[in-house]
């Protein structure tokens, strides 16, 4: 796996900042996704056994998704105060969705990240738009350091790759995309057993729910495909709003969709949560106009009211 010259000036100063402090803490972003958690634990896993005297912390609250199924839990301060610590912060543009604001205590900030529009909250702000993870941008830094990486945390960053780059479908995959996971599949993991199994394997309750979706989604007259939850039928499929985004897929490549979203209502603030993606047309900006951002086909939004979902839909439509 190339070095991305680039960054080696910042690698090298990340590095040094690294081995100052005695405490270091890796955040992530809120509700996250399989690059967010995978870059965190990978990122502390290799800390750990990289720096085995240092005390490595990973914050944020965990995922109904991901906990325990697939990683184990974050850990808990308990009221404790931490002082003089290094924060190190990963897949996470603005510093409004870190999980954790305790990250503001911190003496100095490392930021990892690959999104576009940025904020730079970090002492050093590595950050590379061109690659499809944060775990691909985390490793490389890894391996600029000589030192070694485990098949566990190789694993972790695996996912975090296969998540971002939809296993390898998505356009902004590139031969370095595919030069990390080879790395990573060269350390020993298995990728049937200990990756895509536990990933993407689906109980009946999900199957249900799946089934209930393809009943009520809708498509606009240009080709948007949606489907709305609203709080009694998300109690009624026993699901949380952050769940509803993972059957996003099933309109992936779907011939007459050029853009598909999952809403939802949050029970407590009654706003709506969206999800958006898109095959080739560019939706952050819309994203932006209502609360939220992401990649340029890969987006979120916010809306307050229901009466905004029509708006929304209308400006996605316009796109097309």
């Amino acid at each position: 796996m190339k070095i991305i010259r680039k960054h080696l000036k910042d690698y090298k100063k990340a590095l040094e900042i690294i081995k100052k402090y005695d405490t270091i803490v890796v955040f992530r972003h809120e509700l996250p996704d399989f690059d967010a958690s995978g870059t965190q634990i990978g990122l502390a896993t290799w800390l750990k056994e990289t720096f085995p005297n240092k005390r490595i912390l990973r914050l944020g609250e965990d995922f109904i998704e991901f906990t325990p199924k697939l990683f184990s839990s974050n850990d808990k301060l308990d009221n404790e105060e931490l002082n003089d610590f290094l924060a190190i912060i990963v897949d996470t543009s603005t510093s409004a969705r870190i999980d954790n604001k305790i990250y503001q205590n911190a003496k100095e900030i490392i930021k990892f990240d690959h999104h576009p529009g940025n904020d730079n909250y970090g002492k050093i702000n590595i950050v590379d738009t061109s690659l499809s993870s944060c775990s691909e941008l985390v490793l490389n830094f890894i391996l600029s350091t000589k030192y070694p990486v485990s098949k566990e945390a190789c694993k972790y960053f695996y996912m975090g790759i296969v998540g971002d780059s939809q296993r390898f479908l998505i356009s902004s995959t590139s031969s370095s995309t595919l030069d990390a996971a080879s790395f990573c599949i060269k350390q020993g993991i298995d990728i049937s057993k200990e990756i895509y199994q536990p990933m993407y394997e689906k109980t009946l309750e999900e199957l249900n729910t799946q089934k209930y979706i393809l009943d009520i989604y809708k498509v606009t007259p240009k080709g948007v495909a949606y489907y709305i939850l609203k709080n009694d039928e998300l109690e009624k499929l026993n699901i949380r709003p952050e769940q509803t985004k993972k059957y996003l897929s099933t309109f992936a490549n779907i011939k007459e969709v050029e853009i598909w979203c999952a809403i939802s209502e949050d029970p407590l603030t009654h706003e709506y949560w969206v999800s958006i993606r898109s095959k080739n047309i560019p939706i952050s900006e819309v994203a932006k106009k209502y609360r939220g951002g992401g990649h340029l086909l890969a987006s979120g939004a916010n809306l307050k009211t229901s009466e905004e979902i029509n708006d929304l839909l209308n400006d996605l439509d316009n796109l097309i």
